[in-house]
């Protein structure tokens, strides 16, 4: 039902000024230039990335067989399938247990010794979800609402779609995502659409179900859509959803606070149930919020690559490309020219005397280094006709990032070689 119902949807942002403006230069004319290469959208935060090679994310992958389960699927089904897995591996009862280690968490479910909530379901996908390569987060949420009024409290995670470029919500508690123009959401634009409309627009899928609902098993304030659980939001800046570095970091959470959030006070506890006393200020205004009104600190681009091109030799007609990357567990480039084989790229050769631009095949110095690729680029050779370049990173589980491409059709420019022979 959901390849019915959803078709993927990419960001194909192109700057064809400043490649114009290149291809101009080495004598050519551009009949046609295509391509996905959007710029990266880049935080300020700085961000702690679990290391997936560790001891704990090894054991998780052995003792548990989520990775065997969505080996074949596509990323995204992968990452529906692995929600649905840890909706059925954790045990749910009216006694919660006081731990947090996922692995824990998915041992004591297996001998049915205790329940969890939320906020394990959050931490134990974020662990299974980055022990397989990709890129997941807890996040808290809640809706606007008084002291007076229960808090809605949830866990929850996002987990960045290198088919959608972008982060989405993921609730495998309650076994959901969130859809707008067959596009999966996040927990700003969920939030936004309760703004606008009431979450007049959004279908929640449930993916245990397969189907569409009109809502799930979350909690809101007086029954109002659930999108309006998503009014405040958070997320851990050390994102090991082990806290396998003790001490060393302080527990530091990212809040959005916008002109219109900023108004609001988020309060937690069971308001309505106080005898008039209230519900308590969010814990995170005593010292854990890191407060931000930049949607690019929180919605940065992951497992994705720029492209980055500038002029070479004029007479060999060249370009220099480097590539631009923010992957966790980063390992290398994968790339092709001109639809040749898939070639590996480190992002940084090594330093020898005849690369990097600092010395000329015959020994001398190269006065001019920006004619020649620096350490950190390749080169490409354009030709009339069809070019192409395509490129995608690599992390250490092996995962693939989304494809960044360039596609050239060009031609000679007569006048540049009139012009070119007249100023000779």
């Amino acid at each position: 039902m959901l390849n019915q119902q959803f078709s993927v949807a990419t960001n194909t942002v192109l700057d064809k000024t400043n490649l114009n403006s290149i291809i101009e230069k080495l004598g050519f004319e551009a009949e046609e230039i295509e391509g996905v290469n959007p710029k990266l959208r880049k935080t300020t935060i700085p961000f702690i990335f679990p290391n997936a090679e560790n001891s704990l994310f090894k054991r998780l992958r052995k003792h548990f067989d989520f990775c065997k389960i969505i080996k074949n699927e596509d990323e995204f089904h992968a990452q529906l399938t692995l929600a649905k897995w840890v909706n059925s591996h954790i045990y749910r009862s009216d006694e919660v247990a006081a731990v947090s280690n996922p692995l824990e968490v998915l041992e004591l479910s297996r001998e049915k010794a205790t329940g969890f909530w939320c906020g394990h379901f959050g931490h134990v996908y974020a662990a299974c979800a980055n022990a397989a390569g990709f890129t997941a987060r807890h996040l808290g949420i809640d809706s606007l609402h008084t002291k007076y009024e229960d808090s809605t409290h949830h866990g929850t995670n996002e987990i960045y779609s290198t088919v959608f470029r972008k982060w989405f919500i993921i609730d495998s508690m309650h076994g959901c995502i969130y859809f707008k123009d067959k596009v999966p959401l996040n927990a700003y634009e969920i939030a936004t659409e309760w703004l606008k409309n009431q979450g007049a627009n959004i279908e929640i899928y449930d993916f245990n179900a397969d189907k569409i609902i009109t809502r799930s098993h979350k909690c809101t304030v007086n029954n109002q859509h659930e999108s309006s659980a998503y009014y405040f939001f958070f997320t851990d800046i050390l994102m090991d959803p082990f806290y396998n570095n003790g001490e060393a970091y302080p527990h530091r959470l990212l809040f959005f606070e916008d002109r219109g959030r900023e108004k609001h006070i988020w309060y937690q506890g069971p308001g309505g149930k106080t005898k008039g006393r209230g519900s308590y200020r969010h814990g995170g205004y005593a010292g854990s919020f890191l407060h931000t009104d930049q949607l690019d600190d929180f919605y940065f681009d992951v497992n994705t690559v720029y492209i980055k091109s500038r002029s070479l030799h004029l007479k060999e007609k060249s370009l220099a490309l480097s590539f631009e990357t923010f992957t966790p567990n980063f390992s290398y480039f994968l790339y092709k020219l001109n639809d040749g084989p898939w070639r590996k790229f480190s992002g940084h050769k090594r330093w020898n005397r005849e690369e990097g631009g600092y010395l000329l095949k015959d020994g001398k110095y190269n006065i001019y280094p920006d004619k020649e690729p620096h350490l950190n680029e390749i080169k490409w050779k354009l030709k009339p006709g069809h070019n192409s370049i395509e490129v995608k990173p690599v992390n250490y589980s092996k995962r693939e990032g989304a494809t960044s491409s360039l596609y050239l059709t060009l031609k000679t420019n007569p006048a540049f070689k009139k012009n070119k022979a007249q100023t000779h």
